[in-house]
């Protein structure tokens, strides 16, 4: 009896001690399950930022997406909407243009946007920043029909306003672009089929960059520094900066019409070879953004303060690397069906199909 006795008391302190104290145990491994899902939750909060930009004025309105980007292009203006977490960049980090930028995908975007259509942005915008659910999320990304138009009155009341003004601005908006229904139909398709392309090569990205640059500075005047920028990209796909003085033009052309053949699949064509090895006799021996007392043996009446002016027709060769470098971009980028049309002196891109009489 006594035994029994003494056998319940242990059992009775067992109960009273351990059982109290698993309890406890699993409480906090579910309140460590709680914090660890709350804290998953926080890191993968999902925003929606909403900016609109300045943009030159045209005739030219479209919607479309680019990445985990939907926008809108209307007479003025560009408008995007771009979804991120929080993990991947911050809203209250966004200032100034030069950080807009560089959010993955929106720089990307608005180098495709010039090279597509040579619509430029201005480094003024104003913006939203919105919080969004798992559907909201879920309708950005999986629904095709979807734009920017439609999905904008959905988000909820926005959490903050962003805005910067920058000087000088870069839209004149004294100016006016009116496109014929040709080149709308080119700017068309080229942004449709840019909202499937994968952007692999970082290098191609940043001739794109460098394409944005020229254009803008061409549109501030700054004339040499943007042939500069265009000269970096028919630099890297030809090779070369320069040729041997010993060789012939024949050699020279030969050379470049190789290139043509082997990385853009275009036919031997002396004349576009012609205006490289211009291109090149400009840039190395006009002084293009280089000292002006630099000397030049080869070259008479030279201007020691604004050489490049004296060439002929500079600002037309200003016109020609600016299209060339575009097309050699794009032919890069497999547009096969894109060619290179010389209308009366001037360059102009265009469909293949529609042209006989064309340069490349």
């Amino acid at each position: 009896m006594q035994r029994c006795f003494f056998l319940f008391l242990q059992v009775s302190l067992f109960v009273s001690i351990f059982v109290p104290m698993i309890a406890v145990t699993e409480s906090l491994k579910e309140k460590h399950m709680t914090l660890k899902e709350s804290k998953k939750e926080k890191t993968n909060i999902d925003y929606i930022l909403y900016l609109k930009f300045k943009s030159s004025i045209g005739n030219f309105d479209f919607k479309g997406r680019f990445q985990k980007i939907l926008y809108a292009i209307s007479g003025n203006s560009v408008e995007i909407l771009y979804q991120f977490s929080k993990k991947d960049c911050s809203p209250g980090n966004i200032g100034e243009f030069e950080e807009i930028q560089k959010i993955k995908g929106v720089g990307t975007f608005l180098d495709i946007l010039s090279l597509s259509t040579e619509i430029m942005t201005s480094c003024d915008y104003d913006g939203y920043n919105f919080k969004v659910d798992k559907e909201l999320r879920k309708e950005f990304y999986n629904n095709k029909d979807l734009n920017l138009r439609t999905f904008l009155p959905k988000l909820p009341p926005n959490l903050n306003h962003l805005s910067y003004d920058a000087f000088p601005a870069v839209i004149d908006e004294s100016s006016r672009d009116t496109h014929n229904p040709d080149t709308i139909e080119l700017f068309r398709y080229l942004l449709e089929c840019f909202e499937k392309y994968d952007f692999k090569d970082s290098k191609i990205l940043s001739l794109l960059n460098y394409w944005r640059k020229g254009l803008l500075l061409e549109h501030f005047g700054f004339y040499e520094e943007s042939f500069l920028n265009f000269y970096k990209i028919i630099e890297y796909f030809t090779g070369r900066n320069s040729f041997s003085l010993s060789m012939t033009d024949d050699e020279k052309i030969n050379i470049l019409n190789e290139v043509f053949v082997r990385k853009f699949g275009i036919n031997h064509n002396e004349g576009l070879a012609k205006i490289i090895l211009e291109i090149m006799e400009i840039r190395n021996n006009w002084d293009v953004a280089h000292s002006k007392i630099k000397k030049t043996n080869n070259i008479e009446n030279r201007n020691l303060f604004f050489n490049i002016t004296v060439h002929d027709n500079i600002w037309q060769y200003n016109d020609f690397i600016k299209e060339i470098s575009r097309f050699f971009i794009l032919r890069h980028l497999n547009f096969t069906n894109l060619q290179l049309i010389n209308d009366g002196g001037l360059f102009h891109l265009d469909f293949a199909e529609k042209n006989n009489d064309n340069l490349s």
